[in-house]
């Protein structure tokens, strides 16, 4: 089958609060912000300028990680299966939850291992060396589009 097929054919269309389907998953910019915002004013752990969220590409778990923009860079999307390396078991110990207590790295919750945002390389615990399996981003107008295909 053709993998156009799964595509959505009006990104924008279908991005209201993101698409689920085998291959894709899109996601709004404006609700991006929006979630990240109402998390950082309800939440002290949100005192980072990331914010996570959890959501399924077909059967697969997964999680992005959006980084808001600033004066010397532009917002950023980073996400990854919801599968850590050492154990292939989820990585978060609450709903939407994947940082460290620092919230700078992300944070195995069974086993201690921390990953780096930017690219899933583990910088410590059991599995130091692996990386977490990246899912490609997009920048798609106003919508991210995130998929299964590797980055």
């Amino acid at each position: 089958m053709d993998d156009a097929s799964s595509k959505p054919t009006d990104t924008n269309q279908r991005a209201e609060q993101g698409v689920d389907s085998d291959r894709i998953y899109v996601i709004q910019d404006h609700h991006l912000k929006t979630l990240a915002s109402q998390s950082r004013n309800s939440d002290d752990l949100w005192s980072s300028q990331y914010f996570c969220k959890e959501f399924r590409i077909g059967k697969q778990p997964a999680f992005l990680i959006y980084q808001s923009a600033s004066a010397d860079r532009k917002s950023s999307v980073n996400a990854y299966l919801n599968s850590c390396p050492h154990r292939g078991i989820p990585l978060n110990w609450q709903p939407d939850m994947f940082l460290d207590e620092d919230s700078e790295l992300i944070h195995c919750s069974s086993h201690g291992a921390r990953f780096r945002v930017g690219d899933g390389f583990c910088v410590s615990g059991p599995c130091a060396g692996q990386s977490l399996t990246a899912l490609k981003t997009a920048r798609i107008g106003g919508a991210w589009e995130i998929s299964m295909q590797s980055r």
